[in-house]
C-alpha cells in the first residue's frame, strides 16, 4: 500500500480521483466520456 502511494506522489497525484496510463497522469479529477474515450483511443493507436 505504501509503494502504491509513493508511486502516486511519484506521478504527480495530489488528490483523487485521478487517472494514469502507462505512468502518465492524465487526468486529475474525472473527465467526462468523450474525453476519456479520446485519450484511450490516441493512447491504443500509438501503441
Amino acid at each position: 500500500m505504501l509503494e502504491q502511494l509513493d508511486y502516486a506522489v511519484q506521478l504527480g497525484v495530489l488528490a483523487t480521483p485521478a487517472l494514469a496510463i502507462d505512468g502518465k497522469l492524465c487526468f486529475t479529477g474525472l473527465p467526462s466520456v468523450k474525453k476519456l474515450r479520446k485519450l484511450l483511443d490516441n493512447t491504443l493507436k500509438a501503441k
